[in-house]
């Protein structure tokens, strides 16, 4: 996970690396004019220290990424924080399968049907290497998350206005049905652009 901050960082990387051993190809890129020691060695100081004055952009390439940022956002944005870090979580992953990744929904639906999905995601991830999604947000008012994939983008408007999830017998949009149903309950609200490859969240 490349993590790239809007001022220059003290860090010790291999310490980074020894504490959050799920991070192993953590990178952390520094530019701008050296203002001081302002973040330790801890990746923990630096959600403490900059997510009330900075903006974070995160790239992200691989589930796990994507578990352990939802997570993080979920804790900062939202006190409902399962129901934000679901719906971050399946934005995310349709921004990995689908765009990054091209998984069309008939081939997830049969190779999870079979039992063998993860093991093609895993391969697609390994082999897309240098793909990655953005992930742009600030805790400072007004409250946003920023999310753009590299993909050729998608008919969001589909499933957008698709039936309830409990009508959905496939996978295909549930996950833009959930983030629906469950993004307004933090007082949040979505919405595409660029074609599908842009996704912006604003709260209230």
């Amino acid at each position: 996970m490349k993590i790239y901050l809007n001022k220059q960082t003290h860090y010790n990387l291999e310490n980074l690396k020894h504490r959050y051993k799920c991070l192993e190809d953590l990178e952390i890129k520094e530019f701008e004019r050296d203002l001081g020691s302002l973040i330790s060695d801890d990746l923990d100081n630096v959600y403490c220290q900059l997510k009330e004055r900075e903006t974070l952009n995160f790239y992200l390439r691989s589930p796990q990424q994507i578990s352990y940022l939802a997570k993080q956002i979920a804790r900062d944005f939202s006190d409902n924080s399962a129901t934000l870090r679901l719906s971050l979580s399946e934005l995310l992953m349709n921004s990995l399968e689908h765009g990054n990744l091209k998984i069309d929904s008939n081939t997830k639906n049969e190779m999870i049907s079979a039992g063998s999905y993860y093991d093609l995601l895993e391969h697609l991830v390994e082999s897309n290497n240098n793909k990655f999604i953005e992930v742009e947000y600030k805790l400072n008012e007004p409250k946003e998350i920023r999310i753009k994939d590299q993909g050729e983008g998608f008919c969001y408007q589909h499933y957008i206005n698709a039936n309830d999830i409990e009508d959905n017998a496939t996978y295909s949009g549930r996950g833009i049905q959930i983030a629906s149903v469950e993004l307004p309950k933090n007082k949040a609200t979505f919405k595409y652009h660029e074609g599908g490859t842009k996704l912006i969240i604003q709260f209230d």
